[in-house]
């Protein structure tokens, strides 16, 4: 999988994990607010499909994110996508969209099929629009044509977990399965997203998103209790 996750986003977590600092406005209309993120998406993966990435890394991309990616490796990201997947097509309804106060503005986080030239792709991205302009904060593809080695391949996989330590996106964390004891399911994965409940204890629960190969993705599905302790 290629992705891109900024911490930029580690303070929205939290906001929504312990309760936002703002709410959404009266006026907030979902269904042109996801059709605006959809064509901020569209337009991201048309210039990279077709090379011409520095107006977008220019307009596009937030500030933080350019401080912690050049000009250069997004144009070598965007070959690479280019080169594995072709042209882009266009994009499916979206998966699931999540909306939240942040910055004044309003941080959106969805994920959508993409359909490219030689196959499909998952694609995530978190947006932010403050004023009327919009701001790509993370971004990621995740497809098995961008593997060398599918089988070890990753995909976006959600999963719930209980009993478990207060991690946000990026935390290194062991899986467990309740029916394996102190024996890890997976030993090592990388946080994506995060939606816990809200809770005054020590344990904690909620969604919690991974990129998985195949054989993970279907053991921890196959698994009637998960939790998650972060790595040191």
């Amino acid at each position: 999988m290629i992705k891109l996750f900024f911490n930029v986003l580690l303070c929205a977590a939290i906001a929504s994990l312990f309760g936002c600092s703002g709410t959404l406005p009266s006026d907030f209309d979902a269904e042109k607010t996801s059709t605006e993120v959809g064509s901020v998406t569209s337009s991201l993966l048309n210039s990279m499909s077709s090379g011409d990435v520095a107006a977008t890394y220019s307009s596009l991309l937030d500030e933080k994110v350019k401080e912690k990616m050049s000009l250069e490796k997004f144009q070598s990201l965007a070959q690479t996508i280019a080169s594995k997947l072709g042209a882009f097509r266009n994009l499916q309804t979206a998966n699931r969209v999540d909306f939240d106060p942040h910055r004044g503005g309003i941080l959106v986080r969805t994920t959508y099929t993409a359909h490219f030239e030689k196959g499909d792709g998952e694609v995530s991205v978190a947006a932010l629009k403050e004023g009327d302009q919009w701001r790509v904060l993370s971004f990621g593809v995740n497809s098995p044509l961008l593997s060398n080695d599918p089988a070890n391949s990753r995909q976006n996989t959600e999963v719930y977990v209980a009993n478990s330590d207060l991690v946000m996106p990026g935390s290194h964390v062991a899986l467990f399965d309740s029916k394996l004891g102190n024996k890890p399911l997976i030993e090592d994965a990388v946080v994506l997203n995060v939606r816990w409940k809200v809770s005054a204890s020590s344990s904690h629960e909620g969604f919690v998103t991974f990129a998985l190969t195949p054989a993970e993705a279907s053991a921890v599905k196959a698994s009637d209790g998960l939790s998650i302790k972060a790595l040191k």
